[in-house]
């Protein structure tokens, strides 16, 4: 009977939490990020375990443009989870969306030297790409080739920056390799 009614709990709990969930997502999709973060904010402090939660209040709290709060927010869960690679992503973002690209690339630094897919060389990449860092973004696909041993990945992108920075015949290259991948 105790296991019942701690199983009844543990669903209300769970209950209680999607809704409050669901109210945020509400608060979200009204652009009340301020309410969101506080929903969430309050969620993830009663239950820090749930890395759901903790993903929710980063996404509220970068939409609202508090990327110091979500640098914050990441740091402590590294020093509580130092080997979270999705949070080390993540503080490297929120970094470089304040315009910290030096703290970023510390952030992303171990995150790269262990990486085993393509994932956090094209999200690391990618932030370069769009603020015009073309040769951190080129450096960056490069090194993916050289970690990964693939010398055919990322083609099309280094293609579309050798020709963004004029250098034709590195872009022909890129797309030859790129067109030999998808024919």
């Amino acid at each position: 009977a105790l296991l019942l009614l701690c199983a009844g709990i543990a669903t209300a709990s769970t209950e209680q939490i999607n809704a409050a969930i669901q109210r945020a997502i509400a608060l979200e999709a009204k652009k009340d990020f301020t309410s969101a973060i506080y929903i969430y904010r309050g969620l993830y402090i009663q239950h820090p375990h749930r890395a759901d939660l903790l993903m929710r209040l980063e996404s509220a709290l970068s939409r609202a443009g508090r990327h110091a709060e979500v640098a914050v927010l990441f740091r402590q869960r590294l020093s509580s989870v130092p080997n979270d690679n999705n949070a080390r992503l993540r503080l490297g973002i929120a970094l470089f969306e304040l315009g910290q690209i030096d703290s970023a690339n510390a952030s992303w630094e171990p995150l790269l030297q262990k990486a085993t897919t393509t994932h956090p060389f094209a999200i690391i990449a990618d932030r370069y790409r769009k603020r015009n860092l073309d040769k951190r973004a080129e450096q960056t696909y490069r090194r993916a080739r050289t970690a990964l041993k693939d010398t055919m990945l990322f083609a099309r992108e280094l293609a579309e920056l050798a020709e963004r920075r004029a250098h034709y015949p590195d872009a022909v290259r890129e797309y030859l390799i790129w067109v030999q991948q998808n024919p």
